[in-house]
């Protein structure tokens, strides 16, 4: 008996420390279905989050391509408005009269009639618009004659070589003076390039048109080279019909000039007329008495004669049909002067011509002033000594 209580406590004691873990294994189930609910609720949580993403990312998407459609928008509109004022401003710029640019000879003109005496003005006209021409007296109480200068091309009426010395010396030897201004040489204008022709433009467009559909860059070379090929050959035959219609024209506007030169001076009733030239002036002189045998002039001087590159016809030939006493001044100092004279010479013989005569001068390009009194001095000894031979020549 003694020993029951002692039985009893030991299995009170075991079943107390029995207790615990079963305890605890009934409350684990509830914690893992606790982890599986957060589980479960944070899934959704998670589904949720995603999907705000993804609205996010499609709101971001849907922003940069309205961004992107609203920036090309814009630049389309831009380039519209650029292009409208690019337009605008070429019409604008078309509409615009342009002035024309003043010839050399006008500004020369007017550069002349700011330093010379009105009284030496003279307004002559051509038949096309009126030029300048210098008339100066002579310092004689009787007059023997008037000398017409005619300088040559690119020279004005007051030219400081050869021109503008005689003008003012020769009245002091009882002759008066008349030089003319001489229009623009069309040789030395830049010719402007002509409008594209239409076989040139609808070969452009026909090898543009070509290239395009076949994009081969072989084929643009070729397109491109024809096209420049057949431009080129519209500008030149378009330059050409240019430039001989302009030199037409020049030839007769200076024909013209000396014309009205004449006239002005036979106005005056002076005994003799005498036409000098200088230079390509001394063959535009030429070329006048010989269109002109009835002028009424029968005195002709050249003073370094120059035949131009475009002349019709050579000036020995020109020569030989005159019936003029002919005074011939040339510079010996170069060969290709010498030679011209020489057939100028030679012509003049072949003809018979003995009121021909020529006269050689040394140049003297370091001293200006020394070579113009020369020539002043030759040609006032000649108009002294042969001006009766006028009266003889057949």
């Amino acid at each position: 008996m003694p020993r029951l209580p002692t039985l009893i406590c030991t299995a009170l004691s075991l079943s107390l420390l029995a207790l615990p873990p079963a305890a605890n294994a009934e409350e684990s189930p509830p914690s893992a279905a606790t982890d599986t609910t957060s589980a479960a609720d944070a899934a959704p949580n998670n589904a949720a989050t995603d999907a705000s993403a993804a609205d996010a990312s499609g709101t971001d998407a849907s922003a940069t391509d309205g961004t992107a459609t609203n920036a090309a928008d814009t630049s389309a509109a831009t380039d519209a408005e650029t292009d409208a004022g690019t337009d605008e401003e070429g019409s604008a710029d078309s509409s615009v009269e342009r002035a024309p640019i003043e010839q050399r000879s006008e500004v020369a003109e007017a550069e002349l009639v700011k330093v010379i005496t009105d009284d030496e003005q003279q307004r002559l006209s051509d038949g096309h618009r009126e030029f300048l021409a210098l008339w100066k007296p002579a310092n004689a109480p009787q007059a023997r004659g008037v000398v017409i200068l005619v300088p040559g091309r690119g020279e004005h009426a007051d030219w400081p070589k050869v021109i503008s010395p005689l003008r003012q010396r020769l009245p002091d030897n009882a002759w008066a003076t008349l030089s003319i201004s001489l229009p623009d040489d069309p040789s030395d204008q830049p010719l402007a390039r002509p409008a594209e022709s239409d076989s040139a433009a609808s070969a452009d467009s026909a090898a543009s048109a070509d290239v395009s559909a076949s994009g081969d860059a072989e084929s643009q070379d070729l397109a491109a080279e024809v096209s420049n090929q057949l431009a080129a050959s519209s500008e030149s035959e378009q330059a050409s019909e240019n430039a001989g219609m302009e030199e037409a024209d020049y030839v007769s506007l200076v024909q013209a000039r000396i014309q009205a030169a004449v006239e002005h001076a036979m106005a005056r009733n002076l005994p003799t007329v005498v036409l000098l030239g200088h230079g390509s002036g001394a063959y535009a002189a030429s070329q006048y008495l010989k269109s002109s045998p009835n002028s009424g002039i029968m005195n002709l001087l050249l003073v370094a004669a120059q035949q131009p590159e475009d002349a019709s016809e050579a000036l020995p030939n020109i020569l030989q049909e005159l019936k003029v006493v002919t005074g011939d001044f040339y510079y010996k100092d170069q060969a290709n002067d010498r030679n011209a004279a020489r057939l100028r010479m030679n012509g003049a013989k072949q003809q018979a011509q003995p009121n021909y005569i020529q006269v050689a001068m040394k140049a003297l390009p370091g001293n200006p002033q020394v070579e113009q009194e020369q020539l002043y001095r030759r040609i006032r000894g000649w108009l002294d000594m042969n001006l009766q031979a006028t009266k003889t020549t057949p």
